[in-house]
């Protein structure tokens, strides 16, 4: 008859809280010096872009092999450079959802790496992607006036390219902040629990017996430890919030002090020496105060990580309306000038006073233009579509000054 076989039984082992925060740490950490690093190419690849279309304004009219090669590296330094986004890209995927698998993201801090995800993705876009392999393609049979403006417009998307890395990194660092604010709450929560389990567990348990005092010191020192990795992670998330200056700090700092007031750890020791010398009912009133206490700094963070985000939300409001107030003032301002100009004769004073104005125009322009750039630094709220409108709008006024100016000179 059929033989019967043992089949081999498999642990599965789940990450504990611990080594899941860890690991995102760890990942994200890596992922934000990939990008910094990035940037800093990114710097210099801008300025060698600079110079190379500078070089192809020369007189002569065929391209030297020279700014041939030249150009073909160029365009495979931005290619690796969109390269290495997609690796650190990556290592943020990876610690978003082993955190959101385990449930210790917020909804407003996953939605935001889901939106930082969708950032980046615009910098991996196929678009960019085709314009350089059809760069590379055409070199061969291109002439000296069709690279100026293949590497003009390289030199925008890449200047592009590089503000996205810049923000990417800016918003990393915030939505660390948030995260961070969850895994404080999230400790919290589970040291409560675990304290509120000891009580109810030493409330049935006879001290007098060394198995269970063992037992229970071996979850009270569980406790202590991690009571002190809480604390540490406290301090962590104080130093990040402290890069910026709208964040909450005032009430972080308070929410430490009040932390530091309550004496957790010594508590903690006197529970220890409680539970060693008998003392139960005293051991447990530590434990009820250790509870109470975690309670209150878990009410205080929620508090503190609410008013961030409607702070957050009410400074990006107002500023985005004055942006938008700003681009329609300067919108009429062009139009009125652009239909004054129709009329203008070239060698006239009035003309001197258009191109004034249309200075005038383009420094609103660029005042306006920093503010959202700035902005975009801090939300989510000015997508990449609304960031190559403005480039474009901005490429736009250069294109009108210089036809000014042109104008005025002939």
């Amino acid at each position: 008859g059929p033989k019967s076989t043992k089949s081999k039984i498999f642990q599965l082992r789940v990450p504990t809280m611990e080594e899941l925060f860890n690991n995102a740490d760890l990942l994200q950490d890596k992922a934000q010096i990939d990008l910094e690093k990035t940037l800093k190419e990114a710097e210099k690849l801008k300025e060698d872009i600079k110079n190379l279309s500078n070089e192809l304004k020369k007189d002569e009219k065929e391209i030297t092999w020279e700014e041939n090669k030249k150009i073909k590296e160029t365009a495979k330094r931005l290619e690796n450079l969109q390269e290495q986004i997609k690796e650190a890209q990556k290592k943020i995927e990876e610690a978003k959802e082993n955190l959101s698998e385990n449930e210790l993201l917020s909804k407003e801090t996953l939605q935001k790496y889901n939106e930082l995800q969708e950032l980046m993705d615009e910098m991996n876009s196929e678009d960019m992607k085709n314009a350089l392999q059809k760069l590379q393609e055409q070199m061969e049979s291109m002439n000296r006036n069709e690279a100026q403006q293949n590497m003009s417009d390289m030199e925008f998307n890449e200047e592009m390219f590089k503000k996205s890395i810049e923000r990417t990194v800016n918003l990393l660092k915030r939505i660390q902040i948030e995260q961070k604010m969850d895994e404080v709450i999230k400790r919290t929560e589970e040291l409560q629990k675990n304290i509120d389990e000891l009580k109810n567990e030493t409330e049935k348990s006879d001290i007098s017996n060394h198995e269970e005092k063992d037992r229970l010191a071996k979850k009270e020192n569980e406790i202590s430890e991690q009571l002190e990795k809480l604390k540490e992670e406290m301090n962590k998330l104080q130093e990040k919030m402290s890069e910026f200056k709208e964040m909450p700090n005032e009430s972080m700092k308070d929410i430490k002090e009040k932390m530091d007031s309550q004496k957790n750890e010594e508590l903690s020791k006197e529970m220890m020496e409680m539970l060693q010398k008998n003392m139960k009912m005293s051991a447990m009133e530590n434990m009820e105060q250790l509870s109470n206490n975690m309670e209150q700094m878990k009410n205080q963070m929620q508090q503190m990580q609410q008013q961030m985000q409607q702070q957050n939300q009410m400074e990006v409001l107002f500023e985005m309306m004055k942006g938008i107030n700003n681009l329609i003032s300067l919108s009429k301002e062009e139009e009125a000038l652009k239909n004054s100009m129709q009329s203008t004769n070239p060698n006239s004073d009035e003309m001197l006073r258009n191109v004034q104005k249309q200075n005038e125009i383009a420094d609103g322009l660029d005042k306006t233009l920093k503010g959202l750039s700035e902005l975009s630094q801090k939300t989510f709220a000015i997508t990449p579509e609304m960031g190559q409108a403005l480039g474009n709008a901005k490429k736009e006024m250069n294109n009108a000054m210089q036809a000014m100016q042109n104008k005025n000179s002939s």
